[in-house]
């Protein structure tokens, strides 16, 4: 019996077995390592896929607020435009009206274009009742001369005067006029007499 009762005790005695205790251990490692790795997985993709294009977002958003903003400052600041340029047409264009004329304007731009502008470079011009002021370079002392001839030889030419000239010695035997200043005196525009 002793025999008997040795094996019995050996079946029901509490042993530990390392082995199966060790495998439950690694799966709950194994487990939490998986848990990190997709909270990880999740977190980035939270980061990149939503936070940043939220971000993204909210910075456009603000830039087109901030040019919607100066653009409605502009419309304000341009708000008076037309009276503005009103104005500047009355003070600075007034000229060209010929009502108040004692010279035909249209006919005075087209001397200036047919008979200066086509010799040399006009600078400036300036216009005050029948008086005009031309000042004009690149040209040398025969061309002018020729110039003045031909308009004096115009019908709407008084009168034409060279002001100043200033001039350089070139390498060629011409002289060259840097610039030079010419008034001419403008006849009052006729009235169309109706037949």
């Amino acid at each position: 019996m002793n025999k008997s009762s040795s094996k019995l005790s050996r079946q029901y005695s509490s042993t530990i077995n390392l082995n199966a205790r060790g495998k439950n251990r690694t799966a709950v490692i194994i487990f939490a390592i998986g848990v990190v790795i997709i909270v990880a997985i999740v977190g980035a993709i939270l980061k990149f896929g939503v936070y940043d294009q939220l971000r993204r977002l909210d910075d456009a958003i603000e830039k087109y607020n901030g040019i919607v903003a100066k653009g409605q400052q502009l419309s304000e600041s341009l708000a008076d435009y037309g009276s503005i340029e009103k104005e500047y047409r009355t003070r600075c264009l007034d000229w060209l009206d010929n009502e108040k004329a004692d010279v035909d304007r249209r006919t005075v731009l087209d001397l200036i274009e047919r008979e200066l502008m086509t010799r040399g470079s006009v600078k400036s011009i300036s216009i005050h009742d029948s008086v005009l002021s031309v000042g004009m370079s690149d040209m040398n002392l025969m061309d002018i001369s020729a110039m003045m001839e031909s308009l004096i030889d115009q019908p709407i030419v008084a009168s034409a005067v060279l002001n100043s000239a200033k001039t350089e010695k070139s390498n060629d035997s011409d002289d060259v006029v840097l610039d030079f200043s010419i008034t001419i005196r403008l006849k009052p525009a006729e009235s169309e007499v109706i037949q």
